[in-house]
């Protein structure tokens, strides 16, 4: 069984106020979890790269861990996020609230 992390930091958005204090948090966070040794694989994603680049990063991470036994996942975000008609929305760096589906997670 493996246990999986994903870390995510947000924080020079287009079109939002940015948020210098989310890049900290973020390695904060994956330099606890790696100092841990309890997570076999961990995604750390702290360089404001667009939603797609993101988005990809994710898909690869799970293909990767395809077919494997997960015993405990991990998943911090830090950055801006929006609740809209009972769903949360995490928002990556250049969300677009006419593109919500596509600039967010």
């Amino acid at each position: 069984m493996k246990n999986l992390a994903v870390i995510i930091g947000a924080s020079a958005y287009q079109r939002l106020q940015k948020l210098p204090g989310s890049k900290n948090d973020a390695s904060n966070i994956n330099e606890i979890i790696k100092l841990s040794n309890k997570f076999d694989s961990i995604l750390y994603l702290n360089e404001d790269k667009f939603s797609a680049t993101i988005k990809e990063a994710i898909i690869e991470f799970i293909e990767e861990n395809r077919g494997e036994l997960v015993d405990e996942f991990f998943f911090y975000f830090s950055g801006h996020g929006e609740f809209l008609n009972d769903e949360f929305y995490y928002l990556l760096t250049d969300f677009d609230e006419h593109k919500r589906n596509q600039t967010s997670l």
